[in-house]
Order: C-alpha cells, then structure tokens, then sequence
C-alpha cells in the first residue's frame, strides 16, 4: 500500500512537472546528459569528449548517485543530482537531453519540448525496443497498454534522433523506435571513439578521467604474452559458468605455461557478480573485474575476444589485429527457444564458434587465429561511418540546430 501511495504521488507530480516544462524556455546552449547505468556507456563518452569541441556549451550530467556526483566534481564538470533544485532547474531549461536508454536515464518529467538524442548502448543482435514480439519486455512496450502508458510514459516518447552506425541500422533502429530514416544520424557510437585511438592516447584519457587502479591494470597487462577476455551476454541464470564448464585450474594452467592472462568481465546486471567468482582471482593468471567497471578503455590492452551473443563482439572488430572466440554453449536453449534475434546468429556474428569447453582450452593451448575474412565483411559493413569520430560529428550537427 505504501508503495502505490508513492508511485500515485509521483505520478501526479510527475505529470504536473511534465506539463509544466512544455512552456518554460530552453538554452540552446545547454546540454543534460544521462545514462542507465551511472556513469557508463555512449553517454559517458559523448560528455567527456564533447567538452572540447563545444566550449561555449553547458554540459551537464544528471544523475541519481552520490558517488557519480562526487567523481564528476572531482573531474572539474558539470554534475547535479536529478531531484535537486539545480538538477530540475537544468533539466528544465535545457534544449538537448543526451541519453542511452530512455528518457529516465535524465528526467522524464523535465523533458517536455526538449530535443531528444538517444544513443543507445550497442549494436543489437537481440530484439529491442519496438521489435520486441516475445517475453516481458514486450508487455513494457504494448502500445495498446493503457496502464503501461500512464506509468512508463516515456517508453513510449520517441527520440528525436538516434545514433546508427550504417543503413542497415538505419533500417532497423527505425522501425524498433518508431521514427524516420531521416532522424538516424550515421555517426557511429561514442564508446568506440576510443578503439581508434593509440595505445598511448587511450593511457592519457585513462590518466586523465578513470582511477589510478584502471591506469595500473592496462600497464600490467603489458606484461603478458597474450591477454584474453571473456565477455558473455547477460544471463538470468545465477549458474551459466557451471553450465558452460568452466575448469578454472585446467585454464590457470594454460594461461601460466605461456605468461598469459584470462580475464572474466560480465554483465553489469549479472547476477552471478559477487557470489561464485571471488575465488577466481586467487588463480595467478586469471582476473576477474568488476561488473561495473567501464571496459572499453581496457579493450585496445587485451588480444582475444571471448564472447557468445553480446554487441561487444562488433565493437571488437574495430580493433586491429585482435581475434575473436565465440562460445555459444547454450545456444539451443539461448537463441532457439528463448530469445527473438533481430539479425541471423550465424551469419550477423561469424567467426569460430566453439561448442565446449575442452574446445575452448585446446584453442588456447594451440593458438588458432581466429579473426576472418567473414568478420572483415561483417564490420564494414556494420559501421559505414568515419570511424573515431562520433562525438565530433554529433557535436558539429548539434551546433547547427542553433
């Protein structure tokens, strides 16, 4: 009861708030940046870069978390908490709300007449959005759902623009959203500005906005022969490493022969963080990083890709001279019965595709390069744009809009 209390609350404020921003002038020279998670993602990148190629702007971060708050203001940048008095006031007057998930990622209620840049987080081999035909989230975006249109209002807003990274993207992101090819702007996606950058340019940006622990990891890492990282889709399953037969001492083994390392990365909403792999790390060679931990700038520092149905695997395809594992052992139950692919698996995700986990450690005992002439194909077809420059591009259309 108390719960309902408060959502009936929030709504009528919400509402109220949200007729409310409608009428008040916007600065076209304000700028609010969001993201669902709290300080990650196209968002993260498009705020800190685009500080320098529009000075004259304020760009500000909004966010719900204190240590967010706390780590933008160390940075020297704008950051207001989403329900203060300088956070609404932000919200509600400025023009652009930059965000990669939904409107909430900001303020929803702050957003009326506002001009609408979603940049979402990847490239979608699952259904998103729109597209969604099966399974909760398809109840969440039922257009025909009133009580879903009255609670999550802005699921159903849609963006003024979205980032894409070819015409095929173009085609898809705008039937999952609901918009025009017209507002698909073929600027690539801001977190793989960085994958075009320099080793040394990366240490630098690294220096300059992550921790000292991050800046200490990549540097370690250049110690070893070889680097792997293991990157699987998100899972609901509490036990997918169990299902997927991972041998820790057989792997710590072979890592140890060669001076190798094997990192695990998951999901930031897995739920297997913290409960089976604290043990994992007192192997010599194998690490595991936090859930939360922004990876990309430890990306151009590793050698081989692991993955199975995730995006990462386009966005490393970007990197030179990398390879790439894919180790679908559930897919079956993964693709075949339980999940709608917006794209064919075998085709859309080429390469060598590994069926168990003795297949696994024989690869990486006998080193079989893996990156094809298929994968070739596949990213460039997959990002048409100028490569590195998104942030720049976005940046150079937004000052246009003036």
């Amino acid at each position: 009861m108390i719960k309902i209390i408060k959502k009936l609350f929030e709504l009528f404020y919400g509402y109220t708030l949200y007729l409310f921003s409608f009428v008040v002038p916007r600065n076209s020279k304000k700028i609010v940046v969001g993201s669902h998670t709290p300080f990650n993602d196209n968002s993260k990148y498009f705020f800190l870069l685009s500080q320098e190629y529009l000075p004259e702007y304020k760009i500000i971060w909004i966010t719900q978390s204190e240590e967010v708050e706390e780590r933008i203001n160390n940075l020297g940048l704008r950051v207001y908490r989403k329900n203060s008095l300088k956070g609404l006031f932000h919200s509600l007057t400025a023009k652009f709300y930059i965000y990669s998930f939904h409107l909430i990622d900001i303020n929803f209620w702050t957003s009326g007449g506002s001009v609408k840049f979603n940049l979402w987080h990847g490239i979608p081999l699952k259904d998103i959005a729109f597209a969604i035909k099966n399974g909760p989230s398809a109840k969440l975006y039922n257009e025909r759902s009133i009580f879903s249109r009255i609670i999550r209002p802005h699921v159903f807003v849609r963006p003024n623009f979205m980032l894409t990274t070819s015409d095929e993207m173009n085609d898809y992101f705008s039937k999952a959203f609901r918009i025009t090819k017209n507002q698909c702007l073929h600027y690539g996606m801001p977190k793989c500005d960085i994958l075009s950058w320099s080793k040394s340019q990366v240490k630098e940006f690294i220096h300059t906005y992550e921790s000292d622990e991050m800046l200490k990891l990549v540097t370690n890492l250049t110690t070893y022969e070889k680097v792997f990282i293991y990157m699987p889709t998100w899972r609901e399953k509490v036990d997918f490493l169990d299902e997927a037969r991972f041998d820790f001492v057989q792997l710590n083994k072979i890592m140890q022969e060669k001076n190798r390392i094997f990192i695990f990365k998951l999901h930031p909403f897995s739920k297997l963080k913290n409960i089976k792999l604290d043990k994992v790390n007192t192997y010599s060679n194998l690490l595991v990083l936090d859930a939360d931990m922004d990876v990309y700038p430890i990306l151009p520092f590793t050698d081989c890709l692991i993955s199975d149905y995730s995006s990462i695997y386009y966005d490393y395809l970007l990197l030179k001279n990398k390879e790439i594992y894919l180790y679908p052992y559930d897919y079956d139950e993964y693709v075949l019965k339980s999940r709608d692919l917006a794209f064919n698996y075998k085709t859309s995700m080429p390469g060598l595709h590994i069926k168990n986990f003795e297949h696994l450690l024989n690869l990486l005992r006998y080193e079989k390069s893996s990156f094809s002439k298929e994968q070739v194909i596949i990213r460039d077809h997959t990002f048409q744009e100028e490569r590195g420059k998104s942030v720049e591009q976005l940046c150079q259309f937004i000052e246009e809009m003036k």
